[in-house]
């Protein structure tokens, strides 16, 4: 993808919280984008939604991943995918899979959920198709 359009292939990670609760699935979302050649711009501690709007719009990205805990995401989790929506993400994505509520957060715009067992080889695939558009 970077050969063809000369932009290294990057996903926006929205981390909500202080980092003992987004740590560990910053971090693992990181290792597992890396996987697939995708690029990971991490931002600052989050404590706000509209904070996390203005961040990606001045990351360059067009997908973010929210990454934190499944309480911080039944907190802020549907504000923040709707924020980033409308800041332009072309797919918001949640690091996780808090299953309590998945329907909400789809509702609010969350595209789709990795967590350990989903699908890498689809999903890498997916994001890269995306993030080549």
């Amino acid at each position: 993808l970077e050969a063809r359009t000369g932009n290294k292939p990057t996903v926006f990670l929205a981390c909500l919280g202080p980092l003992a609760v987004h740590g560990a699935r910053a971090t693992w979302i990181k290792n597992y984008l890396a996987a697939g050649g995708i690029d990971s711009i991490v931002s600052a501690e989050l404590t706000q939604s509209q904070d996390a709007g203005k961040a990606f719009a001045d990351s360059d990205a067009t997908v973010a991943c929210i990454c934190s805990s499944d309480a911080v995401y039944g907190e802020l989790g549907e504000a923040t995918a709707s924020v980033l929506k409308t800041a332009g993400a072309k797919r918001v994505i949640i690091a996780g899979r808090p299953k309590d509520i998945d329907v909400a957060l789809k509702a609010a715009g969350v595209d789709s959920f990795i967590f350990s067992g989903s699908d890498m080889l689809a999903t890498l695939g997916d994001l890269q198709a995306v993030l080549g558009e």
